[in-house]
């Protein structure tokens, strides 16, 4: 089952024409999923394959170009993507709602930390699947969102965010819970919030 994670899945499919096992897949959970995406590389491998780079961890650099008005470029970031977050940049500057399964992946938590000074609140749905991964990341980062002084509540299915003026954020020791998306998300906020400490990163 990929309920839990779809690497299972996609390290299964990987060595399925070398093994003793037939695989049987199911209907995904997310129309974007990473299954599909590793279906579709391996349908169309061939030795000089070019290979995408992760752009749910490209997102906080470009988040950082955003929140700092700098110029950030991601070296290979394809107009066309197997990935999802391959749509990060046109959600900035963040939009009201977000669905995780249908608009972007991780890489909503990176949105999140850009909406904390973005115009107008945004709503992560469809985002139920973020509480069974490193940890469960729709608490996580509301818990830490607050620590700082921004608003944040969270939802069974996902989390919102308000914006929150700058000198009403404040530095603060954050949490990773054993996550490196948290870590990443918050060491973005510590390009424009002083005195930001990443704990266990």
């Amino acid at each position: 089952s990929a309920k839990r994670s779809s690497q299972f899945a996609s390290a299964l499919l990987l060595i399925v024409d070398k093994a003793q096992f037939e695989l049987q897949l199911s209907e995904p959970d997310e129309p974007y999923s990473y299954v599909d995406m590793t279906c579709k590389m391996a349908n169309t491998f061939r030795h000089d394959y070019l290979i995408e780079p992760d752009l749910s961890s490209a997102s906080y650099f470009m988040a950082a170009g955003y929140l700092t008005t700098g110029h950030v470029e991601i070296a290979g970031w394809p107009l066309t993507s197997l990935q999802v977050d391959g749509k990060f940049p046109h959600f900035l500057p963040s939009p009201l709602t977000v669905s995780r399964s249908r608009d972007l992946g991780d890489s909503v938590l990176t949105l999140a930390i850009c909406a904390v000074f973005g115009a107008q609140p945004l709503r992560v749905t469809d985002a139920a699947r973020l509480r069974e991964q490193e940890t469960d990341r729709i608490s996580a980062m509301v818990k830490e969102l607050r620590r700082v002084g921004a608003v944040a509540d969270e939802t069974p299915d996902g989390f919102t965010v308000w914006p929150t003026k700058l000198e009403e954020l404040r530095g603060a020791d954050i949490e990773t819970y054993n996550d490196h998306r948290m870590a990443m998300c918050f060491s973005v906020l510590g390009l424009k919030v002083p005195g930001i400490r990443i704990k266990n990163p």
